[in-house]
């Protein structure tokens, strides 16, 4: 359990409604000795700010000894909904306080929505204000009532007390709960560290002094002026979103996608991906991501950075970056299309988030943040911007083609599933299986299918030659890498992408392919030589060192010829297909993501992707300003504009193309995912 996942949920704890009281939790004896499982030791003492009344209720009966303990007021969890992060401790001498609630999954994991994909489970962060005594403290738990929504949710479960010896908090949760596999010390370690740092938060937000009164005036109360549903709502939704589908439903997707789908979507590729890994570790991935939601409407930022509203409803999501060429920074954001993830219900009248929503969701954001990745990656064949001795320039021939950024994605996605299953462009007419002759039949009479025809229109005219044909390319150019003796020895790639076993069995391995793909992506970013020089292959050079033998040396002859007149690729994009469809039923298709097993069905590729340990391309808050913008953040990323890109440049010479059309152009080189790929 790292410490990193509770943090995230400091200022969601914040939900709750109620005033702000300075507490302190210090110790009490027992027959002299401390009750560590109680309360903090004296040389312990956990200052906090916690949502709270006065402790002494209309029913306090004037003694501070407690003897009986109930815990009330935690909401019982509703489906697509914020989780309640607090509770009421009641006592039987008419005290009663606020504690934090912290949920959990099985692999202690922090949840803050509740989904019916995931169990989550409350943690009681149970705590003794100053000034009281226990009766019998030793055994105090087990007289301790729980709230029925926590009953429900244990489901008869052995209720337990996780200890932190250090702090003396107590947690309170069940067996084969949350966190079911973790070492207790560290859980309880962890847990006592997210309450004191919430605490500590409070402090700092409502402008509180060391010693826990107002820096205005220590007799009043401090009130947020804005609750944690509306801090998200500010940073990270515009106001058409927001008056269309409602502040409790925007806020519990912002959460959902903060907390969980973005987390696993970058530990997904980064699993995946040892490139990235190495990338990560060297300082060349960014920190931090914008995040912005929107309803069919999206502002989009010109070159100037002013925004102003773009019609962009058939975008699932997107991802976009903007550079400064005046002072060479760029930043990023991720957007995403509420009114494609949620669904309005005239029965329930509601806004709801249905299984296959959520599905398209988490395999949309995997396609998106291989996007992410890539506009640091590599900058320039994502962008055309070369870094050169006179800063940023921009050289338009240096951009991939959209077949090649998109069919990447793609690869990462339910490529197969999503783009091409049920449709009879791919050699498929009659679904009894591919053929090769009518694959390369149709691909030669069907200009919307060829890889060049993305280039040539801007609208979702060309996304099948984009994205489905792209992904069949990046495809065969991994099996190609996965194969070559150069990039097998100096990656280590091990196995074979296609095998005939005991003459009569076909089998796709996935781990070859992947290992391919991992392969070009390492060479089009390049790495510092001996001589201190960077040193990178473009995708020309890539694509030339693997069909160089057959007579294509250039990303556009690949481009000319892929299929129909590359009869190898034909070949292996049939039996690809064929290998997914002999997988596929009416219960499920093939996934066809290279990070998968080639046989996987799985509905989503982030199916049991941890969100623990994410150290790249989080989502943080931000300044709320007075007027919305949508959230973009600097990319911290080492080394960026210096990959091999599409094609080689020389920067001395006088060939960069800096009109402001072509600065504009990679300002607006955003990726995005729409819902008619695929489709007939």
């Amino acid at each position: 359990m790292k410490r990193k996942k509770f943090l995230s949920c400091l200022l969601a704890m914040a939900v709750a409604a109620g005033t702000f009281v300075p507490m302190t939790a210090n110790a009490q004896t027992v027959n002299g000795e401390p009750v560590a499982t109680i309360l903090p030791s004296e040389d312990s003492q956990v200052e906090g700010t916690f949502p709270s009344k006065e402790t002494q209720t209309a029913n306090y009966k004037g003694n501070n000894e407690i003897s009986t303990i109930s815990i009330g007021e935690l909401d019982a969890p509703q489906e697509g909904k914020l989780l309640d992060f607090s509770a009421v401790v009641n006592t039987d001498n008419g005290a009663a306080w606020k504690i934090p609630v912290i949920w959990s999954d099985e692999d202690g994991n922090l949840t803050t929505v509740k989904s019916s994909k995931v169990n989550s489970y409350p943690v009681f962060a149970f705590y003794m204000p100053k000034g009281y005594t226990i009766k019998d403290a030793q055994t105090i738990t087990d007289r301790i009532e729980l709230p029925q929504a926590a009953k429900d949710i244990y489901a008869g479960r052995k209720v337990v007390k996780i200890v932190d010896p250090k702090t003396g908090w107590v947690f309170i949760t069940c067996l084969d709960g949350p966190g079911k596999n973790l070492n207790v010390e560290a859980a309880a370690a962890d847990f006592a560290d997210i309450v004191k740092q919430f605490g500590e938060a409070e402090k700092a937000n409502h402008g509180q002094s060391n010693d826990g009164g107002s820096q205005e005036n220590s007799t009043v109360n401090q009130i947020p002026e804005l609750s944690r549903e509306q801090q998200l709502l500010a940073m990270h939704c515009d106001e058409n979103a927001i008056n269309t589908i409602g502040a409790e439903k925007l806020a519990a997707l912002v959460e959902l996608i903060r907390y969980t789908i973005e987390p696993q979507a970058v530990n997904f590729l980064l699993d995946g991906f040892p490139c990235f890994n190495e990338a990560m570790k060297n300082g060349e991935l960014s920190s931090n991501i914008g995040f912005y939601v929107y309803y069919e409407n999206a502002l989009m930022p010109d070159d100037n950075f002013i925004f102003s509203n773009e019609e962009f409803s058939s975008a699932i999501a997107y991802v976009q970056p903007y550079y400064s060429y005046e002072d060479g920074r760029s930043y990023l954001s991720v957007a995403v299309n509420a009114a494609q993830v949620l669904k309005y219900n005239g029965e329930t009248n509601e806004w709801e988030m249905s299984d296959s929503d959520r599905v398209l969701l988490e395999n949309t954001l995997a396609h998106e943040m291989l996007h992410a990745f890539m506009f640091d990656y590599t900058a320039s064949g994502m962008n055309g911007i070369k870094a050169t001795e006179n800063g940023l320039s921009y050289y338009s021939s240096t951009v991939f083609p959209s077949w090649f950024k998109e069919g990447i994605a793609t690869a990462v996605e339910d490529g197969y599933r999503f783009r091409i299953n049920g449709t009879s462009f791919y050699g498929n007419s009659e679904g009894n299986g591919y053929d090769v002759n009518e694959l390369i039949s149709s691909y030669d009479e069907s200009e919307g299918l060829q890889l060049y025809y993305g280039e040539t229109v801007d609208d979702q005219g060309g996304d099948l030659s984009r994205y489905a044909t792209g992904y069949l390319a990046c495809m065969y150019l991994s099996y190609l890498a996965s194969n070559d003796p150069i990039y097998r020895e100096k990656y280590n790639i091990q196995g074979n992408a296609n095998e005939t076993i005991d003459s009569q069995t076909y089998v796709i391995n996935s781990e070859p392919l992947k290992q391919g793909l991992n392969a070009i992506l390492s060479e089009i970013h390049g790495h510092m030589n001996e001589n201190g020089e960077w040193e990178s292959a473009s995708l020309d050079d890539v694509i030339g060192g693997l069909l160089g033998n057959q007579g294509i040396n250039s990303t556009d002859q690949f481009q000319e010829r892929f299929i129909k007149d590359l009869p190898d690729s034909a070949d292996f994009c049939v039996d690809l297909l064929n290998y997914y469809n002999y997988f596929s039923s009416e219960d499920g298709a093939a996934v066809g993501s290279i990070l998968l097993p080639a046989d996987s069905t799985q509905k989503s590729v982030l199916e049991g992707v941890s969100t623990e340990g994410q150290n790249v391309y989080t989502i943080v808050d931000t300044e709320i300003s007075d007027v919305f913008v949508p959230q973009f953040m600097e990319s911290d990323a080492q080394n960026k504009f210096l990959d091999g890109a599409k094609t080689y440049v020389d920067s001395s010479e006088d060939i960069e193309d800096n009109t402001q059309d072509n600065q504009a152009a990679a300002n607006a080189a955003k990726t995005d995912s729409t819902t008619t790929e695929g489709e007939e």
